[in-house]
C-alpha cells in the first residue's frame, strides 16, 4: 500500500488524543449492572448480535454484544474523525469517499478496511496516446480517416 500519511499538526493529533480520552472515560464510568442495561448507543444490539452469530457462534452473551457494539462505535469515530481532518485540509464541508480512504490509509489499524472500501477514482483519467501503427491496424478506421491534428511519423 506503499508509505503511511500521518496526521500531522499538533492540533489533530490532540483531536485523537480528546476523542480517545473521552471514550476511555465512557467506559471506566460503566459498571457491569449499567453495561447489562445499556441499550446499545446508536448501534442496533440485535444487529450487531446476528453480525456476531453469523460467524459460527450459537449463543452470546449480552454482555459480549454491547461490548462489541461498543468497539464497532469506537472505530467508527476514529475513522470518520479522521476523515473530517481531511476534509477540512481540503477546505471543504462536505465529506468524500476519498477523505475515508485518507483515513484508512493514515493508520495500520484499518488496514482490514482496504480490501472493502472502494478506491477512490482519479481525478483526470490516464490520456490515451494515439500512434500510427494503433490507428492503422484499428479496423474502425479506414485508409485516410485520421482525427484533425493526426502528424505521421517522420
Amino acid at each position: 500500500m506503499g508509505e503511511r500519511v500521518k496526521i500531522g499538526s499538533v492540533e489533530e493529533q490532540a483531536e485523537l488524543r480528546e476523542l480517545w480520552s473521552k471514550e476511555m472515560e465512557e467506559i471506566q464510568g460503566l459498571n457491569s449492572n449499567e453495561v447489562r442495561n445499556k441499550s446499545g448507543g446508536d448501534l442496533p444490539l440485535a444487529r450487531v448480535k446476528k453480525i456476531m452469530k453469523a460467524d459460527e457462534a450459537k449463543m452470546v452473551s449480552a454482555e459480549a454484544v454491547v461490548v462489541m457494539g461498543k468497539a464497532c462505535e469506537m472505530m467508527m469515530k476514529e475513522l470518520s474523525l479522521r476523515a473530517w481532518i481531511r476534509t477540512r485540509d481540503g477546505k471543504r464541508r462536505t465529506l468524500q469517499n476519498k477523505d475515508i480512504w485518507s483515513g484508512v490509509s493514515e493508520s495500520e489499524v484499518f488496514d482490514f478496511l482496504v480490501d472493502v472500501l472502494p478506491r477512490p477514482k482519479p481525478l483526470h483519467p490516464p490520456l490515451l496516446s494515439l500512434n500510427a501503427f494503433d490507428l492503422v491496424n484499428n479496423p474502425f478506421f479506414t485508409y485516410g480517416q485520421f482525427p484533425n491534428g493526426f502528424l505521421w511519423p517522420s
